[in-house]
């Protein structure tokens, strides 16, 4: 990984703070913060290190809160409980240093997104979230359990199309806007749906340790005749409903036109495959077997896989545009095969959804201005272009329509000019991309200046 504690290397694109500020965000929102930090140094030297050495495939071995190992590769990616055998190299992951990077680029996004011309609300809010976790963390997870709290009453007594307005807009707050880790909500969804669904209602206050509870609760009702069967139906139907939900989301992501849409199905998809893993995993402790969409290594193994996509690409958001696209070239040569197939084998499968498809491509294009060789470079220049243009019947191209892709194709596009000693080309390009930048940064300053006036 590089050393830089900034977005990309420092390296400033338009548009990036709307992806930025979301991906980062979930990377650091799947877990409570300390857990958190473990796991974004976990993903980050996954993500630096050889997926093969010498041939051999290297696992990564990580020691569970149990005591018990889990196993994974990262390239091409898989997920194991059980130690892998062959010709392999297994590497335990190291302590974690003190130095927490993951605040650093926080405190770096939203200084970006602040100075930039987001006007959406959900950024807006999100943002606003992430400044809530660095500055005054306490009192953003006490505003999101009062959210909790309001509804409890309603999903009580009210209709279920009463409840649905109520309810989203704690998804909204608390799920989309990232008030709360993403393992905690996942804990008080289950608890609520539950309680309404078995009709069984906790009197106690349970908002602030969801997971206590929701294993007493499995518990108690499942060691009594009367409320087994229906707890196991609600269970069943829960896992069914959710692991649709998040097979579809997840699909949908890897076919957005863009990084900002597919980051918003990749968290539906994240927390549905999370809560039913929880549900499979409390119930099983529980002694509670109920009908389940998939065996329990398949859905342990989906949600690691989306948990993984979160987390990566977060970290691919501290390296520089090229480090990426490089490593991109060296894999299609180990493999014999094309750069667009190394992209979509590298992030953008249901195994390992790190971007969409769409992205994918521009880096396998990218990949291809990296190579010595002067054809390639320019057939890669090339393909960059029909990002910018309607595309072709070609399945591999690709249309654009968002500024951050389009910032992303226009640093490399400069790179590609450069490389060819296309100079009046460069040159335009250049121009293109610092006009833009100053254009956003006047517009950010008039808006700043308007918000101060407002305030006066």
């Amino acid at each position: 990984m590089a050393e830089s504690r900034k977005l990309l290397g420092d390296v400033v694109i338009p548009g990036i703070e709307k992806v930025a500020i979301h991906r980062i965000m979930m990377g650091l929102r799947l877990y409570p913060f300390d857990i958190t930090e473990q796991s974004w140094f976990q993903t980050a030297l996954q993500a630096s290190y050889p997926g093969r050495v010498e041939d051999k495939l290297v696992w990564w071995r990580l020691k569970q809160p149990d005591g018990s190992f889990t196993y994974v590769n990262v390239d091409p990616g898989e997920y194991r409980k059980a130690a892998p055998e062959g010709n392999v190299i297994i590497m335990d992951m190291p302590e974690m240093p003190d130095a927490q990077e993951c605040r650093d680029i926080l405190k770096d996004v939203i200084h970006r997104a602040e100075q930039s011309l987001i006007t959406d609300r959900f950024y807006l809010d999100l943002t606003s979230a992430g400044k809530g976790l660095l500055e005054r963390p306490e009192e953003l997870a006490r505003q999101a359990l009062s959210r909790v709290e309001a509804i409890i009453p309603m999903m009580r007594s009210a209709e279920q199309e009463k409840v649905a307005g109520p309810l989203g807009d704690l998804y909204y707050h608390c799920h989309s806007c990232l008030e709360i880790d993403q393992a905690t909500f996942a804990e008080i969804v289950l608890l609520l749906q539950l309680q309404r669904m078995t009709n069984a209602w906790i009197q106690e206050r349970w908002v602030d340790e969801p997971g206590p509870f929701l294993n007493t609760f499995l518990g108690q009702l499942s060691s009594a005749a009367e409320t087994k069967d229906r707890l196991q139906s609600a269970c069943s139907q829960i896992a069914f409903v959710e692991y649709d939900r998040a097979r579809l989301a997840l699909k949908e992501g890897l076919e957005a036109g863009s990084l900002a849409s597919m980051s918003r199905k990749l968290a539906d998809a994240q927390l549905g495959f999370w809560m039913v893993n929880i549900l499979q995993l409390k119930a099983a402790n529980c002694g509670l077997s109920f009908k389940a969409p998939r065996p329990p290594v398949v859905l342990e193994e989906s949600s690691a896989c989306t948990v993984t996509g979160v987390g990566y690409f977060a970290n691919v958001l501290t390296e520089r545009p090229e480090s990426i696209p490089l490593h991109l070239r060296d894999k299609a040569s180990e493999e014999g095969i094309d750069e667009f197939q190394a992209a979509r084998r590298w992030g953008a499968t249901v195994t390992v959804p790190v971007v969409n498809r769409t992205f994918a491509n521009i880096l396998g294009a990218q990949a291809m201005t990296l190579a010595p060789e002067p054809e390639q470079v320019r057939a890669g220049l090339n393909r960059l272009l029909d990002g910018r243009s309607a595309g072709s019947d070609d399945s591999d191209a690709y249309f654009v329509d968002d500024d951050f892709e389009r910032g992303w194709i226009d640093q490399a596009l400069l790179s590609a000019y450069k490389k060819l000693g296309m100079e009046k080309e460069a040159y335009q390009m250049a121009t293109r991309i610092v006009g833009r930048l100053m254009v956003s940064k006047l517009l950010a300053d008039t808006k700043s200046t308007d918000k101060t006036d407002t305030k006066k």
